[in-house]
């Protein structure tokens, strides 16, 4: 079944840093996008930054419960970015660094790209940061939380791969305490990694950007 819907996030942090904001949210709200669109069946709440995930589910509970009163189902995302704009300062959109389970080695001690001439490096993420998450996301009884490999462009060479592929090993036992199944999302994965994803039984989502 083919599931109609768009990203949005009630606690968004992320209004001046990305250019052309796409969550719901900041466009009329999902009840107004449900009234456009009767036949939306889904929303990913997408998580930016982790600073946008809540310590507790009580924060969510009232979206979550008037979202699926509409008829609409609810996956979500895991964070993938750092907005690194200090107070005081003129705001940047773009001004980010990049934040994975598992830093590529040829990486780790040079930026990943630039925009503007700010360099865009690539940040560690704590494994209590998913703790957190996966046990909100598990009292909200959300079924799915993507999860990005890496960026578009880059692939993690075998040795980072093995990383990647224990922690999702250790993520699916925690989310299976919740009934909360991690999807593999492609970009920065090659073909041969797409296919050892499946034989490890893990399951995937297909990024159409």
């Amino acid at each position: 079944m083919v599931k109609i819907g768009f990203c949005d996030n009630p606690l968004t942090q992320s209004r001046k840093l990305i250019p052309n904001p796409y969550m719901m949210v900041l466009h009329g709200g999902i009840k107004h996008f449900k009234k456009l669109m009767p036949k939306m069946t889904a929303v990913e709440v997408q998580f930016l930054q982790w600073k946008e995930v809540p310590s507790s589910s009580k924060t969510l509970s009232k979206y979550f419960r008037d979202t699926r009163a509409l008829g609409v189902d609810i996956v979500a995302h895991t964070p993938f970015l750092v907005d690194k704009n200090k107070k005081g300062i003129l705001y940047k959109s773009l001004n980010i660094d990049y934040c994975w389970p598992v830093v590529p080695s040829q990486y780790k001690n040079k930026p990943l790209a630039k925009i503007n001439d700010a360099e865009i490096n690539a940040k560690k993420v704590p494994l209590s940061k998913f703790k957190n998450l996966i046990h909100v996301l598990g009292e909200l009884k959300v079924p799915y939380l993507t999860v990005h490999v890496m960026k578009a462009g880059i692939i993690y060479n075998d040795k980072d791969w093995k990383s990647y592929l224990k922690f999702m090993k250790w993520l699916y036992k925690i989310s299976s305490r919740y009934n909360l199944t991690p999807l593999v999302e492609t970009g920065g994965i090659s073909d041969r990694q797409i296919e050892e994803v499946l034989s490890h039984g893990f399951k995937m989502n297909f990024d159409p950007a």
